[in-house]
Parts: C-alpha cells; sequence; structure tokens
C-alpha cells in the first residue's frame, strides 16, 4: 500500500484500510424479520403491564450521509452539519435489515469543513520528486524499498502509479460523494494531465509541472464537491482500485437486535423456599425482600443474535444450522441461530457485552444483569409454590426445557409457556447469571439487597436444558467462577430509567 494512501486512512477522513463486509443474503433478512416479528409479538402478548420492544437506536449517528468501506473491513461514516463535518470510524460494519450495525471505533468527532478538504487534499496529494526537500525526498526513498540514491527511472515509474491511484481514488470518490458538484470539464482535464504524465515518464522526461497541475485539479475537484450544500448520497461500489465504496440514503445508527421487555412494579415478597418444600436445599433461607423500585427486565434470554450485533462474535455451542434449521443466518461470516439462546459466556463477557449495550442503546434506560432478588421476584410472579406454575413438576413440560425434553440442547426462546407475568424461560432452557456474589442468605427483612460485597463466586439461576426438575425450582441456587463459561450458561438483562 502506497505511503499517501495510509495516512489517507488513519487521518479518519474517507477511506479505511479494511476490506467489505460482507452483504446480507436474503435468508438472513428473512430470518432478522422473523425474530423481530416474533419479539414484537412477545411483548404484544405480554401479561404484566405494557411490555416493549428495545428498538431505539444511538442518535449521534443520525442523518449520516456517506459510508466507505476500505479493503480490509474499517469503515468511517461521516455526514454534514453546519460548517463541521462528523466523522465515526467503525471498527466493524454490516447491513442488517435494511439498519446498520457499526462497532465504534471512539467517539465521533467534528471536523471543520475546511480542515476536512485540506485533510483529503493532502491525503490525494501526488507527491513530486523535484519539489520535495531533501529530507521528505529521504523520506520517500526510504519508503521506497530504501532506495538511497538519486531517483531512478524505477522510482519514477512509481510515481507514476501513485499518481495514476490518487487520480483514481479521487474519481471513485466523486462518483460516490458528489458527483453532481464535480465539473465535467476539470475531469476531462485531470484525465488528459494523466495521460501526459504517463506519456513523460515513457519518454523519460521530466514531469514537475504536469505533477503541478494534477495536484490543483484534484484540489479543485475537492472543493467543488465537498463545498456543495447537500452531500451526494448515491449507492456506489467501485472496483478499480480494489477499494469498496458502500453509500446509504437512509439514518446509519448501530444495530441493536430487538429485544422484548416486561415491566414489574415494586413490592415485596418472600425470597427461597418454605421448610416444607420437596428437594428444598440449605442455601434457600426463605427471609422477605423489598423491591422499592420499578425495573423492566427481558422477557426472554438474550440471544444469540442480540450478542453477535454487539460482540462481532459467537461463542455458543449450539450456533449451527443443524440446532436451528428455521433461524440459522450468518453476520459477516460469523454463524448463528437468531433466537436461540446465546450461551458459553462467562459472567466477565458479559460485563463487556453489558457496558457495549448501554453505550448503543443511549436510550434513557441503563441495563444490567438482574440482582438475585430481581430475578426471583420475576420468577415467581407472585407465587409461593416451587415453580411459578404450582409444586407438581409433571407440568414441567409446558413451561420449560430440561433434562426430560431438550434432547440435549438449547431451543428457541419463548417456544414453552410464559410464566404469570409474560416472562419466558425462567425455568430451563440455559442458567442465568445474576449480578450477586453467592453466599448464604441471612433471615432478616431486607430492601433492595445486591448480595455481599466480597467473595469469589457469582450466582446462576433458573436451570438449563440438562438440569433436573429440582434445580429448575425458583428458590433453586447455583454459582460459578466469573470467567466459568459452559453450552448451558446464558443471562438476561433488566432494564431501568
Amino acid at each position: 500500500m502506497r505511503k499517501y494512501l495510509f495516512v489517507f486512512c488513519t487521518i479518519g477522513a474517507l477511506v479505511s484500510c479494511s476490506s467489505a463486509p460482507k452483504k446480507q443474503d436474503n435468508k438472513s433478512s428473512q430470518v432478522v424479520e422473523k425474530y423481530e416479528k416474533k419479539m414484537r409479538d412477545i411483548a404484544s402478548a405480554g401479561a404484566r403491564g405494557t411490555p416493549s420492544v428495545s428498538t431505539r437506536q444511538n442518535p449521534y449517528l443520525q442523518n449520516v450521509d456517506l459510508t466507505i468501506v476500505g479493503p480490509d473491513g474499517d469503515v468511517i461514516l461521516f455526514y454534514k452539519d453546519g460548517n463541521n463535518i462528523v466523522i465515526q470510524e467503525c471498527e466493524s460494519y454490516t447491513v442488517i435489515s435494511q439498519r446498520s450495525d457499526c462497532r465504534p471505533k471512539g467517539r465521533a468527532r467534528n471536523t471543520p469543513v475546511s480542515e476536512f478538504k485540506s485533510r483529503l487534499k493532502a491525503a490525494l496529494r501526488v507527491e513530486n520528486f523535484d519539489t520535495l526537500s531533501a529530507a521528505n525526498v529521504q523520506k520517500l526513498k526510504d519508503y521506497h524499498e530504501g532506495v538511497q540514491q538519486a531517483p531512478t527511472a524505477q522510482d519514477l515509474v512509481r510515481q507514476r502509479d501513485e499518481a495514476q491511484q490518487s487520480v483514481d481514488q479521487l474519481k471513485a470518490f466523486i462518483t460516490a460523494y458528489g458527483a453532481d458538484n464535480a465539473s465535467p470539464g476539470l475531469l476531462n482535464e485531470l484525465e488528459a494531465k494523466l495521460a501526459a504524465l504517463n506519456q513523460k515518464v515513457a519518454e523519460g522526461q521530466g514531469f514537475s509541472n504536469t505533477v503541478v497541475e494534477i495536484n490543483r485539479l484534484i484540489d479543485n475537484l475537492v472543493d467543488q464537491v465537498i463545498g456543495g450544500a447537500q452531500m451526494n448520497t448515491r449507492s456506489y461500489s467501485a472496483d478499480r482500485t480494489g477499494i469498496e465504496y458502500s453509500v446509504l440514503r437512509t439514518y446509519v445508527r448501530p444495530y441493536l437486535a430487538q429485544a422484548a421487555f416486561v415491566p414489574l412494579h415494586a413490592g415485596s415478597f418472600s425470597m427461597g423456599s418454605p421448610s416444607g418444600e420437596s428437594n428444598r436445599s440449605s442455601d434457600e433461607r426463605q427471609h422477605n425482600v423489598t423491591l422499592s423500585k420499578d425495573f423492566e427486565i427481558g422477557a426472554t434470554e438474550v440471544t444469540q443474535l442480540q450478542w453477535v450485533v454487539v460482540r462481532g462474535s459467537n461463542p455458543s455451542y449450539f450456533k449451527e444450522e443443524s440446532y436451528c434449521p428455521d433461524s440459522y443466518m450468518e453476520i459477516n461470516g460469523v454463524g448463528l441461530c437468531s433466537d436461540l439462546p446465546v450461551e458459553r459466556v462467562s459472567w466477565n463477557e458479559i460485563r463487556e457485552f453489558i457496558t457495549e449495550y448501554n453505550n448503543r442503546a443511549n436510550d434513557g434506560y441503563t441495563y444490567s444483569l438482574p440482582t438475585e432478588a430481581q430475578w426471583e421476584y420475576a420468577a415467581r410472579a407472585s407465587t409461593q409454590t416451587a415453580y411459578s406454575f404450582g409444586d407438581n413438576p409433571s407440568q414441567l413440560g409446558t413451561y420449560a426445557w430440561y433434562s426430560e425434553n431438550s434432547n440435549n440442547q438449547t431451543h428457541y426462546v419463548a417456544s414453552k409457556a410464559a410464566n404469570p407475568w409474560g416472562l419466558y424461560d425462567m425455568h430451563g432452557n440455559v442458567w442465568e447469571w445474576v449480578q450477586d456474589r453467592y453466599d448464604l442468605f441471612s433471615s432478616s427483612a431486607t430492601t433492595d439487597p445486591v448480595g455481599p460485597t466480597s467473595g469469589s463466586n457469582r450466582v446462576l439461576r433458573g436451570g438449563g436444558w440438562y438440569g433436573l426438575a429440582q434445580y429448575l425450582r425458583s428458590a433453586f441456587r447455583h454459582f460459578g467462577a466469573p470467567d466459568y463459561s459452559i453450552g448451558n450458561v446464558g443471562f438476561r438483562l433488566v432494564r431501568a430509567k
């Protein structure tokens, strides 16, 4: 890659040095549409309050006028805002169901239009051996394979090739960004000067004046294109230089897969199990708990689609198409089962996910793992029985995936009956991490408990696809080290304002 194109990539102007993301196929689009409809249906069928679907996206990426994808996958989004151009670099990017997934690389920043144009001109400028200072000539020589003598005919050919690359980059940019603003006369003149430069190199002649004219024309065309009040948003893909440009007409915002949340009101309940409950464990000491604040909890576990669009990878064991023929899809080459729960995730990894999820959502809510008290409050749904449907484990098959019916794998979220508050899979499918460290309960009444302040293990609740019926009871407690992950452990989110 030429030195000055690399500068073009790193200054955050336009072209980034990364390969274009794979386009989503029709099947994946259909899978996403089906998934989103499922989440909307879950929300509309909720039994408690008015369930909602989380869809709002990050507002600082609205009105993006142009997206540029470089040959290695990096992306830069930018748009004009008065006398500034707002730039957001993305570590990865893909279009999902007419929306975009931009994994931000730092915060969006404002650049004055004048500075933006100057950087673009500098990045496209063709260097001229005849006008460079001695120090810069040496730098250019060092870059070109360590040449130590005066520029040779081979160096001049390299320079000619770099001039051709600059012009090709400029033409591709103009086509994508503002062809209506560019003067055909200037474009024709630029082509003529480039042809003259090629001729001079072929004849071994100097071409200092020609390079000066090419740079003048580049500067003028950049001024024309960026100086327009309206930015072109025409779809375009170039292939002459090996750099693909993807331009979106629509607003571009980081995509978050839809998730249904059920609002729960503050209240009190008996946490733990009564002394006479069958298969009761010693760490389930019953005590009164008050939750003083309303909160919302995910109607389902976090799905593989939710995880992948945030983290860009899929740690799940059950992610092959054979496990989900109706919901398998790929995002940038990452295979996933859209509405199977994500699993094989540690408590530590979930914390990283939640940090990024909050950055993307930017919707007035704070997302987190539920506390153990919040989880059991939601699981019980005002019941005091072993399960939210009663005490008889023979009914579990209606509500849960567990050792008796799971066929040793996870299953689609919300494919069993919900509990009385409209929450799915609170019994079975995957164990769910909660916020608290593990310790024995006190018998004293408490308000808004968050667990002990010390200890290495974190609490798991709900039981999984391989669990026995007794492990799926509302009061049953399990625990693991925060770096523990296995194919039957996932989580759900809570949120509050």
